[in-house]
């Protein structure tokens, strides 16, 4: 059974292109939290970058 999911933010989860996450993405991310999988975002980047 997956408990928890790890995305990394920048080019993932993130579009370069239009420095949003696009609708499907988020759409997906909902499904998983209502099947009480934890979804984790990381990224290496500091708060200022």
């Amino acid at each position: 059974m997956i408990r928890a999911i790890f995305f990394d933010v920048d080019g993932t989860l993130l579009s370069h292109t239009t420095k949003c996450v696009p609708r499907d993405t988020v759409q997906a991310l909902r499904k998983l939290r209502d099947q009480g999988i934890m979804i984790f975002m990381a990224t290496g980047y500091t708060l200022i970058m």
